[in-house]
């Protein structure tokens, strides 16, 4: 199972795209059991930045080079900022901090642009006029973050990235066992007060089926090797 994480940290998929070797075998070693929250991410920049859509965001990175902050390199927000760079055609530098606390930092000090982060993250910034939304990273606009577009549906169409948490457990585990905890997660994640907690989080409660989990896997970690090559992320 992997646990709630802020921005930035590194992801299952993102950790086997930057990694040249892995004692396991990423997909085979593991069964998916369940599906647990999504969560997108804020494109927040710095009020210097005269950009208050996508559109004119994606603008102004035309005419001069915006860096944007991370809170590590390979990280999630890492991943998703390159990944929007290449839809969007624009070049960005990377300014890798130590933990998404202090890249928020960078950008309501204006040592950078701006930042792909967490409601949690960088939310409070912006509600206090230090940093300014563009849009979320969702394919469509979320109650989580209400009044802020989303960037496929503003500026660059087919654009989504949202972090997202599972659990998965041993080849081995028995069919009938794994299909009773997808059951189980998936009737708790319905309830009031897991989606409040998960809210709190900046995340909401994505159940699947075991065969769509298993579908998803895969493809993300081919998606997550594409963006690093792309990105020049050399495997560790």
């Amino acid at each position: 199972m992997s646990s709630l994480r802020r921005a930035g940290e590194k992801s299952y998929p993102g950790a086997v795209a930057t990694r040249s070797k892995l004692p396991f075998d990423p997909v085979g070693a593991f069964v998916p059991v369940a599906m647990i929250a999504r969560a997108p991410f804020v494109l927040a920049v710095h009020p210097s930045v005269p950009a208050k859509t996508m559109k004119e965001f994606i603008a102004v990175a035309k005419k001069r080079s915006l860096n944007y902050s991370s809170s590590g390199a390979g990280g999630s927000n890492h991943f998703a900022t390159e990944l929007l760079g290449q839809m969007a055609g624009i070049r960005m530098t990377h300014i890798p901090y130590k933990g998404v606390a202090p890249a928020v930092v960078g950008v309501i000090s204006g040592d950078v642009d701006f930042i792909l982060a967490s409601a949690p993250g960088v939310m409070a910034q912006v509600k206090a006029g230090k940093a300014r939304a563009i849009a979320v990273t969702s394919a469509k606009p979320t109650p989580l973050i209400p009044g802020v577009p989303a960037i496929a549906e503003s500026g660059v169409p087919g654009y989504a990235y949202e972090n997202w948490w599972g659990l998965f457990a041993p080849a081995k585990t028995p069919a009938g066992i794994v299909s009773t905890i997808n059951a189980t997660v998936n009737k708790v994640l319905v309830g009031a007060e897991m989606q409040q907690l998960l809210a709190r989080e900046g995340a909401a409660a994505a159940p699947m089926t075991v065969a769509q989990l298993a579908d998803l896997l895969p493809k993300e970690i081919a998606l997550y090797r594409k963006m690093a090559q792309a990105a020049g992320m050399k495997p560790e």
